[in-house]
């Protein structure tokens, strides 16, 4: 019996972990077809819509129109804006949401809390799955870097 919990458990972190790295991935390169691909999996669960939300304000700049775009990423940043007002102190929907405002262009004003969000990441207690992420985010990205 303690055998199969533990198959089941390690099982259900490794799929949780899959599918945080390919998130990441989409983030960092993702075409506007994997993107949506991805969020049509995701459901409505509280973690997932973070997900969903990143993923939409990064899918905004692959778009053409801008029109489009602009409505996209409205959408997207709304989602998580408000994952992270319901758990403000969720280290990685700061995460993600640091790096949309520090990748997004100037002229969205979409980077008010990207002092805010660094500090709380760097002063916080980073779970190893998101400290690897944070590492790998900051090998790609030295102008960003988080100090972990």
């Amino acid at each position: 019996m303690k055998r199969l919990l533990f198959v089941i458990f390690t099982f259900l972190v490794l799929s949780s972990l899959a599918q945080d790295q390919e998130v990441y991935a989409l983030l960092e390169k993702g075409s506007v077809v994997e993107i949506e691909s991805k969020l049509q999996q995701l459901t409505s669960q509280k973690a997932q819509q973070v997900y969903k939300g990143a993923l939409l304000a990064r899918k905004a700049s692959k778009l053409k129109q801008p029109k489009t775009k602009l409505k996209v990423f409205k959408e997207g940043v709304i989602l998580l804006d408000n994952a992270i007002e319901k758990s403000p102190n969720n280290l990685e929907y700061r995460f993600l949401r640091y790096i949309i405002q520090v990748k997004s262009p100037k002229f969205l004003n979409y980077n008010k809390n990207t002092t805010e969000d660094k500090k709380k990441i760097e002063e916080g207690k980073v779970q190893e799955r998101l400290k690897l992420i944070i590492v790998n985010f900051n090998t790609k990205n030295e102008r960003y870097k988080l100090n972990i």
